[in-house]
């Protein structure tokens, strides 16, 4: 299979190496931290631009979150607004992140979306999801890896790298690695200069009530098998994972689906915080959703960190 695709990994290549991507002139007015990734399927990048908030405010700050906005119908700049938007209209994350209380920015010119929450009193952007983005300047750049992320060399389709590592390397200020990074992940993180955090997400419980529940699994989400791992580690009886793609936008056929499933199993539906968005409030009535927040396993590093970047603008 990687014969047949490695030719179209070359193709990809060349188009990344001319569009040269995360490279950008245009300065916004307020500082711009930058959590991203640069390989598909799922690193964790959107509960660490979380938690760099949770961190951001606890220093006096005010930040908000800038997205793209995948998925949603509207183009921005727009603040999100839990009251009158909808994942159709500015995608399923950034919704999810203004109900775990941020302000959220969505549009794909990130420094228009930067202007817009600076006037509103803002005054420090994260952007999820901004390693490539050429819209802004970062003036720091998080990339968010999986452990063994040293080890992968493919681009797309061959592999999971959106360009080649060295050149997202290049660009970030530090590493963050969801779970234990390898040898070889410290050796080359060493050889970049490149300050390693470690971290995980960590779901808060449910009630022990819900430990005999029967429980169906919906995800469309970029690594179901870690949701799976998560209702496991809580306790919790899942008797059928009903896997969709990531952002899928459930039809009609789906949701029939998954209440023929529930009433096979005579089970409650179990699903994401960012699904949850995506699903009918009907069907949602008696879920549980999961929700949690991303740790670092040295908060003190991690906070070491960011106060690094805090004080060098509080000197600007």
């Amino acid at each position: 299979m990687r014969l047949v695709t490695l030719p179209l990994s070359w193709i990809y290549g060349c188009a990344v190496r001319l569009h040269n991507p995360g490279v950008s002139a245009h300065q916004a007015s307020i500082p711009i931290i930058s959590v991203g990734n640069i390989e598909v399927g799922g690193t964790g990048k959107s509960p660490v631009a979380q938690a760099v908030c949770r961190a951001l405010q606890a220093k006096g700050l005010v930040p908000a979150i800038l997205s793209r906005g995948y998925g949603g119908r509207l183009k921005g700049p727009v603040r999100v607004d839990l009251t009158g938007h909808t994942a159709d209209m500015v995608g399923d994350e950034p919704m999810m992140h203004a109900r775990a209380g941020f302000p959220v920015f969505i549009g794909g010119d990130r420094r228009k979306s930067a202007q817009l929450a600076a006037a509103q009193g803002i005054n420090v952007a994260v952007l999820d999801d901004g390693h490539a983005t050429k819209s802004v300047a970062k003036d720091l750049s998080v990339l968010v890896f999986r452990p063994g992320f040293s080890g992968r060399s493919y681009l797309l389709p061959a592999g999971r790298l959106r360009e080649p590592l060295a050149n997202g390397l290049r660009r970030a200020d530090w590493v963050i690695v969801n779970g234990q990074p390898t040898n070889d992940d410290l050796a080359l993180l060493a050889s970049y200069d490149l300050p390693c955090v470690t971290g995980t997400f960590r779901v808060s419980p449910v009630d022990e009530a819900q430990h005999d529940q029967p429980f169906v699994l919906v995800t469309g989400v970029a690594n179901p098998a870690r949701v799976m791992t998560s209702a496991e580690t809580l306790g919790l009886a899942v008797r059928q994972h009903m896997v969709f793609p990531d952002h899928h936008r459930f039809k009609h056929a789906d949701l029939e689906a998954i209440a023929n499933q529930l009433s096979v199993h005579r089970g409650k539906l179990l699903t994401t915080a960012k699904d949850a968005e995506r699903l009918p409030t009907g069907i949602l009535k008696d879920a549980v959703v999961l929700r949690g927040q991303w740790q670092p396993n040295d908060p003190r590093h991690f906070d070491g960190l960011l106060t690094q970047f805090t004080e060098r603008f509080a000197a600007v």
